[in-house]
């Protein structure tokens, strides 16, 4: 069976998802797809019509009875979901192709109001269902999209990003007495609000990494500026990575603090490739494999970060670094990604006898 990958070219040199994105078309190509480009990011709206026509054109002389068309999503703008997963049906359905789409966001949910969501979702899901299969985060988002629409089996569930990696190990302390908390990604106010309103906590302190930090360095944080996705593993140096979205230091809130119910932050499998521990809000959707695989520890507010020179042993410490090797292991190697395609395959081989 033949594959052929649409995506398109993205080169941000500190961008997380475009290191997502980046990681998923290296291991479909090493699956034998073929990469064709859509469109250029950052280009004009009327530029990327025409470019997405181009490639439209390429493709439909090429796919065949039995191949997979996969697309990431979302795309930017909005309208080019809409037109993107339209034709490829379209086209998947003329030449008895299939159509994949693989989840790295729910637009309706980060984007919408309150008040709004719930429609946007609605129209959000009959888009995707338009795709033979999904691959979805998690139970949890299989669940949401499933009640907006989306049929349940279209979709596998990816467990956990992949970050492709054989550089350098990050380095990994742990003492009682002083507690070093990793905090990596975008830092702009918008999205990490939490960071400008941390209150004081003993024997803590903040090692944040990335874009957009507009704040100042006090004893409880050291801002150590941001670095390329694919070198910033060998800088870090800390005792556990921490996922917490939102404004609020008390609980996750907001539409970033909520979607962590939903979402697998891809700053979580950073860390879970430089094999630190992690800490996770309690509500979240990793949270449940965090306890599970006993990798790291969740919480409901970073308050409870005082707890943990208490309730963390060395010892403990040593058992979810040991844990976590193996996780790491799996995740530099595109495990996550490889086994979801081998069953969303799968379903996709059945429904055609």
């Amino acid at each position: 069976m033949n594959y052929i990958l649409m995506e398109y070219v993205d080169k941000s040199n500190y961008c997380a998802s475009s290191k997502a994105r980046d990681d998923v078309v290296t291991i479909l190509k090493d699956r034998g797809a073929e990469f064709v480009p859509l469109f250029r990011a950052k280009s004009g709206h009327f530029r990327v019509f025409a470019q997405m026509i181009g490639a439209f054109l390429g493709l439909a002389k090429r796919v065949k009875k039995g191949d997979i068309i996969y697309i990431q999503y979302p795309y930017n703008p909005q309208r080019v979901n809409d037109v993107l997963i339209k034709r490829l049906n379209k086209l998947a359905k003329k030449n008895s192709a299939e159509l994949c789409v693989i989840m790295h966001d729910i637009n309706s949910f980060r984007y919408s109001c309150e008040n709004e969501r719930e429609e946007a979702l609605k129209e959000e899901c009959k888009l995707l269902s338009r795709a033979n299969s999904l691959i979805v985060h998690n139970r949890r988002m299989k669940e949401l999209l499933n009640k907006y629409g989306c049929s349940n089996d279209i979709m596998t569930e990816l467990q956990l990003f992949d970050y492709i990696y054989d550089g350098l190990d990050a380095t990994t302390e742990y003492r009682s007495e002083s507690v070093k908390v990793i905090v990596a990604g975008n830092l702009a106010r918008e999205k990490s609000g939490y960071l400008y309103n941390l209150p004081q906590i003993n024997n803590i302190s903040f090692e944040l990494f990335g874009v957009n930090y507009s704040g100042s360095e006090n004893t409880m944080i050291n801002y150590h500026g941001a670095f390329p996705p694919d070198e910033l593993i060998q800088f870090l140096k800390g005792s556990f990575g921490l996922v917490w979205d939102g404004n609020s230091a008390e609980t996750c809130e907001g539409n970033y603090g909520l979607y962590l119910k939903y979402n697998n932050p891809h700053k979580f499998s950073l860390y879970v490739a430089s094999g630190i521990p992690v800490i996770v809000w309690k509500q979240s959707a990793l949270a449940d494999f965090v306890e599970s695989e006993n990798i790291g520890v969740a919480i409901d507010s970073l308050q409870d970060l005082n707890k943990i020179p208490v309730t963390v042993s060395n010892d403990d410490y040593i058992v979810m670094k040991n844990n976590i090797e193996r996780v790491k292991n799996e995740v530099r190697k595109g495990w996550f990604l490889k086994n979801a395609l081998d069953k969303s395959e799968l379903k996709i081989n059945m429904e055609a006898f």
